[in-house]
């Protein structure tokens, strides 16, 4: 009875150190669970998507087996890719990768200044880590109808 109740103990103790492990690598990246695209985007891009000034062009970037790249000027189009790109949340960080299916969009404003999000395999790219992401399905519906030709 003696050896239950310790092994017991013992694994009560290693189920505390990784909930309290898990809670503080949390801590330390800043994030966790749900948040909003913009919340992992440097300063800048948080600036340049709030203000009032709305992107001039947009070149979207696939990199799969064969790279494709669109250049879009209609302005419906662009705020509307960006509006989309906005309204995702961010959820869990993944390990899932693939050399070869990447989403660029490169975003320039009418005083030439650039921004970008990158996305791999529908996952959210910020330095070297990968995010799930929820409320996407718009953006890609979106990136559809440019790779279709349907947008300027």
């Amino acid at each position: 009875m003696f050896k239950r109740q310790g092994f017991m103990v013992i694994c009560l103790i290693f189920v505390c150190i990784l909930l309290f492990s898990c809670t503080s690598a949390e801590q330390t990246s800043g994030k966790s669970g749900q948040a909003d695209l913009l919340d992992y985007c440097e300063p800048r891009i948080q600036e340049l998507c709030s203000g009032d000034e709305l992107p001039i062009s947009l070149t979207y970037r696939y990199l799969g087996e064969a790279s494709e790249e669109y250049t879009v000027t209609d302005s419906q189009t662009i705020a509307a890719i960006l509006d989309a790109i906005l309204n995702i949340t961010v959820c869990n960080e993944t390990d899932i990768a693939a050399t070869d299916s990447d989403d660029i969009y490169i975003f320039t404003t009418a005083s030439s200044e650039t921004f970008s999000f990158s996305f791999n395999m529908h996952h959210l790219c910020v330095g070297d880590k990968k995010y799930e992401l929820e409320n996407d399905q718009d953006l890609w519906n979106l990136t559809a109808k440019i790779q279709q030709g349907e947008s300027e």
